[in-house]
């Protein structure tokens, strides 16, 4: 949802179906050696394929309690974070 929602504001078209797991983490293995090899960061490491492919469940309850945290909805999250990439890339 976050990343079609992203494509959309962007004017980009939207993923067209999610990787598989093991293919993101075989693709992040693939891009690592070559990074080696042209001495370039790869787009996607196996760090973050590894990160990626976890499912999280959060509990925000100590956070509202004892930070004032508040939940944001979705479409107003990726309108911040958007703006914010823009500021920092000029």
């Amino acid at each position: 949802e976050f990343l079609s929602l992203a494509a959309e504001k962007l004017g980009k078209p939207a993923p067209k179906k999610p990787i598989a797991p093991i293919m993101l983490k075989l693709l992040a293995t693939v891009l690592g050696i070559i990074s080696k090899i042209t001495q370039k960061r790869p787009s996607i490491t196996h760090e973050e394929a590894y990160f990626a492919c976890q499912k999280y469940r959060v509990n925000f309850d100590k956070a509202i309690k004892e930070l004032g945290y508040r939940n944001v909805p979705l479409e107003q999250s990726v309108d911040e974070a958007i703006a914010y990439m823009h500021e920092q890339t000029g």
